[in-house]
Order: C-alpha cells, then sequence, then structure tokens
C-alpha cells in the first residue's frame, strides 16, 4: 500500500515537473509595436519653404545720363507717387554713350507696345472673368451650381484683377523707362527729375552716391510691403493637387503665431532646379497670400508654408508606418489571438503620420507598426509592453 501511495507521488512530481519546464520553455512569441485602428481628422499637406515678396515689385531707373544726386536714400522709407527720388545733372554725350542711348530707346519702344498688348489682354481676361463670377453667384443662388464653383468663379476674378494692376504697373514702368530713354538723347543743361511712378517703400537702394550713371542704371527698388505674397517652389507632382483656393499655413518662425493663407495661384510652366542632393528636379511655382497684412513681415522674408490639399473631420485611418506593399498589393500586419495575420488592405488618402484605410480592417483592430522583414504569417506575438 504504502509502496503504491509513492508511486503515485513520483508520478505527480514527474508530471509537475514537466508541467513547469513545459510553462518556462514553451515559445511566448516575440514582442510587436501595437497601434489601434482608429477614426478622426486627416488632412494632407504639402509643406516647403518660400519666402515673401511684396506685390508691385518696381525698380526705378535713371531717366537720362548724369550726374546722380540721390533724395531718397534709406531702405524702409516710405513715398507717394510723384515723390521726387533723384536729381540728375545732364552731362555731355561722347558718341559711345549716345550709341547706347538710342539702342535704348528702339528697346523701350518695344517693352512699352507689349507691356500695353499685355495690360489690354488683362483687360479682357478681368472682364470676362467678371462676368463668370456674376453668373456663377447668380446660379448658385438658385441652387444651380455648387458653393465651391461659385467661390472658384470668385477666385478667378480677384486673380485677374490681381493680373490686371501688374500689367498696369508694367505699362508705367515702361512709360518710364520709354521717357528716360527719350531724356538720354537729349542734349543741353537742363536738369533730370526722378520721381516714384507708384506709392510703396524703398525695398532696396542701388544707388547712393553721388555719381556719374548712365541712363538705364536702377536706382531703387519699389513695393508696396502691406501687401505681401509668398513664393513657393514645390515638387512638379506636388503642384498637381494644388489649386487656388486651398488653404495654407505659415510659420516664420519659433515663438511667432501660425498665420493662415491661401493659394493664389499655380503657374503654369515648371523649371529645372538642382537639389541639396545635386539631384536635378523639376519645380513648379506657387503663389499664395496671407488672410491678413502682416505689419512686421517684410520682402524677401523665410517662411515655411504648408498647403492643405485634402482634409476630412472623420476618417478610418492606420499610421503609415503599419503598411507594407509587394507584388500583391498592400497590407498590414494584425495581431489575432496572439497571432500575427496578414490582411490586404486598401488606402485612400495619405497624410504624413497616418494613411485612410477604405477597406479590408475595422475601427480598434490592432495592427503592428514597423513590420520588419522577419515577420511570418502565424507567428506568435505578444504587444510590447
Amino acid at each position: 500500500m504504502a509502496t503504491a501511495r509513492r508511486r503515485w507521488w513520483f508520478v505527480g512530481a514527474a508530471l509537475a515537473a514537466l508541467l513547469l519546464a513545459w510553462l518556462v520553455l514553451r515559445p511566448r512569441g516575440v514582442d510587436v509595436d501595437v497601434v489601434a485602428v482608429t477614426r478622426g481628422p486627416l488632412e494632407v499637406v504639402i509643406d516647403e519653404s518660400g519666402e515673401t515678396r511684396a506685390v508691385n515689385h518696381t525698380i526705378v531707373s535713371a531717366t537720362a545720363t548724369g550726374l546722380l544726386r540721390p533724395v531718397v536714400r534709406d531702405e524702409g522709407t516710405s513715398v507717394s507717387a510723384g515723390e521726387v527720388l533723384a536729381v540728375l545733372e545732364p552731362v555731355t554725350l561722347d558718341p559711345r554713350l549716345r550709341a547706347d542711348a538710342e539702342a535704348r530707346r528702339v528697346r523701350a519702344e518695344a517693352l512699352r507696345a507689349s507691356a500695353s498688348a499685355r495690360l489690354r489682354s488683362a483687360d479682357s481676361a478681368l472682364a470676362e472673368a467678371t462676368r463668370a463670377s456674376e453668373r456663377t453667384a447668380s446660379l448658385a443662388r438658385s441652387g444651380a451650381v455648387s458653393t465651391r464653383d461659385a467661390e472658384s468663379a470668385t477666385i478667378a476674378r480677384v486673380a485677374a484683377e490681381d493680373a490686371q494692376r501688374v500689367a498696369e504697373a508694367g505699362v508705367r514702368e515702361a512709360d518710364g523707362e520709354w521717357r528716360a530713354a527719350r531724356a538720354a538723347l537729349a542734349e543741353g543743361g537742363a536738369t533730370v527729375t526722378v520721381r516714384a511712378p507708384v506709392a510703396g517703400r524703398v525695398l532696396t537702394m542701388h544707388e547712393r552716391d553721388r555719381r556719374v550713371v548712365p541712363a538705364g542704371t536702377p536706382l531703387v527698388t519699389l513695393g508696396d510691403v502691406n501687401a505681401i505674397e509668398v513664393r513657393l517652389e514645390v515638387l512638379s507632382r506636388d503642384a498637381l493637387r494644388i489649386a487656388a483656393g486651398q488653404p495654407m499655413r505659415l510659420d516664420f518662425g519659433p515663438g511667432l503665431e501660425m498665420e493662415v493663407g491661401e493659394v493664389l495661384r499655380v503657374e503654369p510652366g515648371g523649371f529645372a532646379k538642382l537639389s541639396p542632393l545635386g539631384v536635378e528636379e523639376r519645380r513648379v511655382r506657387v503663389i499664395g497670400r496671407p488672410s491678413r497684412a502682416l505689419p512686421g513681415v517684410g520682402d524677401g522674408y523665410r517662411v515655411q508654408a504648408t498647403v492643405i490639399v485634402w482634409s476630412a473631420p472623420d476618417v478610418l485611418q492606420v499610421p503609415a508606418s503599419a503598411f507594407t506593399r509587394d507584388a500583391s498589393g498592400w497590407a498590414v500586419y494584425v495581431l489575432e489571438e496572439g497571432r500575427i495575420r496578414r490582411r490586404a488592405v486598401t488606402p485612400g488618402e495619405r497624410g504624413a503620420q497616418a494613411w485612410q484605410v477604405l477597406d479590408g480592417l475595422a475601427e480598434r483592430e490592432p495592427v503592428i507598426r514597423f513590420p520588419d522583414a522577419g515577420i511570418v504569417e502565424g507567428q506568435r506575438a505578444r504587444p510590447a509592453p
């Protein structure tokens, strides 16, 4: 009897030892970084650094060859239209200067004709944009077109108004060049007064000293710093998603408030530019503007701009780091009952940190972030602490 009991004690102890060994040595699975599928707002943005530019840049040049006597000498000075910027005291023209002045007169006449043609084209475009805006607004009130179409027509009209103002400034500048070219050929002792063609502030003083300058020498650059544009150079593939009216966020540096703005236009022509790594890229200029005047921001300031090309308040989304792709398409790895399973998914819009999921996942399902090449279908796993 005692022998039988000892035998059962030995069997029980052996089974307990085996159970303990199995518990210690059994495969416990790999640790994986797990995150739940969520719903929430999502934005698709394009970030690019750019710079500000004062609207209606105007370079005022010497209207005749002569001895320059500057009147305005300091950057930042506010000037009104017609205000005297400098005085040119005449000097006798030698044959070389006269030939240069005659060539400049011919060029100025051609520029004047070209500027007038651009102004006529801008006037026609503004008239057409105004009519289209009025028609679209009337149709929007009756519900025939969407509010978005009406807003687009209004933005197109505003862009046409800006283009007309630029064309008018070009005509004034060309007229000034033409008068300067004629004055450069005039002989005699008359003093020539150089006046500001537009109101604005002095952005750059090209000539400060009293010296003889030939006709056409840049003297002063004027601009309206109360009307600031933001100029970006984005990759051409990103420019395809940018359109007039899209919102922008403007960051001028640490400690400053984030400003908001909108895209004004996307220029139609691209250009080549070398990246910091020496790779040639195709870039396109995008012009935006802040939604309010920025008194402390001037011409040529650096800005980090974020263009919001798509947004939604409530979408199913997964961190971008969870997606993998092979020949069969996009997929994520989910954790089901302690094992890794591959799940085919259909991604939608792609934000910087998270992607939209159109099909293949449900809210709150656990997906694995940063799946590496060692992950195997059916492998045991557990969430990392």
